[in-house]
């Protein structure tokens, strides 16, 4: 008798907590305003929380969140250690990521 491998259960976009992605210049300058194309694309599939990380010195992290008919709304870039309560609880050393 043999087993067939399972295949792993591939995540729904409906799945997704939280998405982060290092800072990868996908964005323009539009009328002085910065525009970040993807925030629209992760809003648009429902993705509640959504993290930037930016990897230059110092390092630093812009959380944003669902916020209903406005998208994503964001408090500010925090350098030096992030902290969040949601989706899940979770404090980082934003320092100690870089050698």
């Amino acid at each position: 008798m043999s087993t067939q491998p399972v295949a792993p259960h591939a995540l729904t976009v409906a799945e997704y907590l939280e998405l982060g992605e290092i800072e990868s210049g996908y964005s323009e300058l539009v009328e002085g305003r910065l525009i970040i194309h993807k925030r629209s694309d992760y809003t648009d599939a429902g993705i509640p929380h959504y993290r930037i990380v930016d990897i230059t010195e110092p390092v630093s992290v812009l959380a944003c969140h669902q916020a209903g008919d406005f998208g994503y709304v964001d408090g500010g870039v925090v350098t030096g250690t992030f902290t969040a309560t949601a989706p899940v609880a979770v404090t980082i050393d934003l320092d100690g990521l870089l050698p």
